[in-house]
């Protein structure tokens, strides 16, 4: 379901996913899993947005769940922009539950009539409580607009983690034939 005006956006989803559902193009993640959240962006000012997310998980045979909370300020120029947040995780495993905080910022900058699109993003944990899934992460990534609506892009993401390290390079495209579609595809090359 979604909203958009010009004072707010926002978008409530849910999702049910049956063990074994379908023929195998499920992500194994995504089996025997629920999924509901809301995303909602409040545009306090032509140039300022308050972002904020819940989404909720849970495999439905474990009962294994996670909780992510976000909240972020960005401030928004003519030639890009910039973000700072916070981040809470908080998962109920079998094994262990995890409470994660992170601070987030992320930056964005246009160049050359915005055909040449830099961005970088971080975020880091504030304690040594870590959720696997959320370790510090680092971005750098690079797009060029081939059309107005297609781009090429080149991603760099280093991760550290209490439990992996990793480095991953992205090269790929996305397309935005119409408003509210997107094509995109990637290959993906990782170490760690």
């Amino acid at each position: 379901l979604d909203h958009r005006s010009k004072a707010l956006d926002a978008n409530v989803y849910a999702k049910n996913t049956s063990e074994n559902y379908g023929i195998g193009q499920q992500a194994a993640s995504e089996n025997g899993s629920f999924k509901a959240g809301a995303k909602t962006s409040l545009h306090v000012a032509e140039s300022l947005d308050v972002n904020l997310a819940h989404d909720h998980q849970k495999n439905l045979k474990t009962e294994d769940s996670q909780d992510v909370s976000k909240a972020e300020l960005k401030l928004k120029h003519d030639s890009g922009s910039v973000g700072v947040g916070y981040q809470r995780i908080d998962e109920k495993r079998a094994a262990q539950d995890t409470e994660s905080n992170q601070a987030t910022a992320n930056v964005t900058q246009n160049f050359f009539n915005n055909s040449l699109e830099l961005q970088g993003l971080v975020e880091r944990n504030l304690n040594s409580d870590q959720s696997v899934d959320y370790p510090n992460r680092y971005l750098l990534q690079a797009g060029y607009k081939l059309t107005d609506k297609t781009k090429v892009f080149v991603a760099q993401e280093y991760t550290d983690g209490n439990l992996y390290d990793s480095s991953t390079t992205r090269v790929g495209f996305e397309s935005n034939p119409w408003t509210g579609s997107k094509i995109s595809s990637t290959v993906n090359q990782s170490v760690g």
